[in-house]
């Protein structure tokens, strides 16, 4: 059944996007993003799911899933637990797809990046080869900006799927 409903969620998106007179590389990347959550989460969107959950179903469920990464990350070790919880609450579930840039160096940064699953490409113009870092569920940037509206000194380009959870 779960199938059958994705297929024509995915049918409808076609249709609408053809409707539109979309270009078929967008058309491709849209469809190749569904196909990313069918196969990561069976076409479940997370943040969907989590906005219609009572507030203290959506906080049991969030602290389950991210309730040990704030509590592991060092720039929340001040923090007291009320504190934690709302922020385990705020995070928000966000996919990249390759080639997406995540962060843009010199541009006014916001939200601080959790990586669940995926790779990125970390490069600055003071560098003359970009990095890439082969990173690990719970490693994160943009911290500085939640402090400061402080501009990216580096630019975070998605390898491949990137999975984060965001705060703003």
């Amino acid at each position: 059944i779960a199938g059958k409903t994705f297929q024509k969620k995915l049918a409808r998106v076609r249709s609408y996007l053809l409707r539109i007179n979309i270009g078929d590389d967008v058309l491709e990347k849209v469809l190749r993003y569904y196909n990313f959550h069918w196969s990561r989460q069976g076409g479940i969107i997370e943040n969907e799911a989590m906005d219609k959950l009572p507030t203290t179903l959506r906080f049991s469920v969030a602290s389950h899933i991210n309730g040990s990464m704030i509590e592991s990350t060092p720039f929340f070790s001040r923090c007291d637990q009320s504190t934690k919880q709302i922020i385990v609450t705020a995070l928000q579930s966000r996919v990249f797809t390759p080639l997406d840039i995540i962060a843009k160096e010199g541009d006014n940064g916001f939200e601080m990046f959790f990586l669940q699953r995926g790779r990125v490409t970390i490069s600055t113009s003071q560098m003359s080869l970009p990095v890439i870092t082969s990173s690990s569920k719970g490693d994160f940037f943009g911290e500085c900006y939640l402090l400061d509206s402080e501009t990216s000194c580096e630019t975070v380009t998605a390898c491949v799927y990137c999975e984060f959870y965001v705060l703003s």
